[in-house]
């Protein structure tokens, strides 16, 4: 019985967090009012695919190969760092 109790308490946290609307969320919301359906849909695809990754790097255990293999998470690092630079020069274009 006592075990109920926690699976409850769980489950109503669980039902709290998951019903109240995030940052993601309300990005969402404001992009699809200002700017259309399309462009929250093309939003709304982005936040789903980085939720897939972080969620499919922790499940196949990449952090526990970076910590093994240091190198790799320097190597990791650099990679996004060039990647946030073409960014960066792209984002003037956009406009």
């Amino acid at each position: 019985m006592d075990n109920i109790n926690h699976l409850l308490v769980v489950f109503t946290a669980y039902v709290i967090a998951a019903g109240s609307p995030g940052p993601s969320t309300l990005r969402i919301m404001g992009v699809a009012m200002n700017h259309g359906r399309q462009a929250g849909l093309a939003l709304a695809a982005g936040v789903i695919s980085g939720s897939l990754f972080w969620g499919l790097s922790a499940a196949t255990g990449v952090s526990a190969l970076l910590a093994r293999y240091a190198e790799a998470l320097i190597v990791l690092k650099i990679l996004g760092g060039l990647y946030l630079l073409y960014l960066a020069v792209r984002a003037p274009e956009a406009r």
